[in-house]
């Protein structure tokens, strides 16, 4: 197999969206299902291993990594997301390669450091929350007690509206990240 997916003598087993010749049209007209419902499509084509023109357009060479066409860019501008680095560049595995190898101590000690830094601040948090939710409850019945329940209730419904907003508010535009986390 060569580096774009084809195989000797054979249609290409895998596309890469237009650098790959594709089979005509009509190998699909005369496409035999491989079994009861099976159509054009929706798996490999005519009993072979070979993926039929329709069967094609899904799939990229693993080995390579996709270009985008002008209407394919057009199309993404359309949306917006957040842009990650991948995992595993070529940048990245040179940049590997010439550190020295070593026992890594370094790493556990950031890997901890970072643990237990997360931790005193998820407790203090834990611990805001508290005070917040002591503070709501002593106020609300103080305002039961001095001024009614529906200035209670409407205080009660005001402090936690402006604490969703103030919520969603810092989710929006300062960390959109932390959206899919649940926050």
């Amino acid at each position: 197999m060569d580096a774009v997916g084809k195989r000797e003598g054979h249609a290409p087993l895998l596309s890469t969206r237009g650098s790959v010749e594709r089979p005509s049209a009509l190998d699909d007209v005369e496409a035999q299902p491989l079994h009861e419902g099976h159509r054009p499509g929706n798996g490999l084509s005519r009993g072979s291993l070979h993926p039929s023109a329709a069967d094609l357009h899904d799939y990229e060479s693993a080995y390579t990594n996709h270009r985008f066409s002008a209407a394919e860019k057009r199309k993404l501008k359309q949306f917006e997301s957040l842009d990650y680095l991948p995992p595993n560049s070529s940048v990245y595995r040179t940049w590997l390669k010439s550190q020295p190898h070593g026992l890594q101590w370094d790493r556990f000690f950031m890997m901890a450091s970072i643990g237990a830094t997360v931790g005193i601040i998820g407790y203090f948090e834990f611990m805001l929350i508290g005070v917040l939710s002591s503070a709501k409850f002593h106020s609300v019945a103080w305002l039961i007690d001095h001024a009614g329940l529906f200035v209670a209730w409407l205080f009660n419904v005001a402090l936690t509206l402006a604490l969703v907003f103030l919520a969603t508010w810092t989710v929006v535009h300062i960390a959109p990240a932390a959206a899919g986390a649940g926050v």
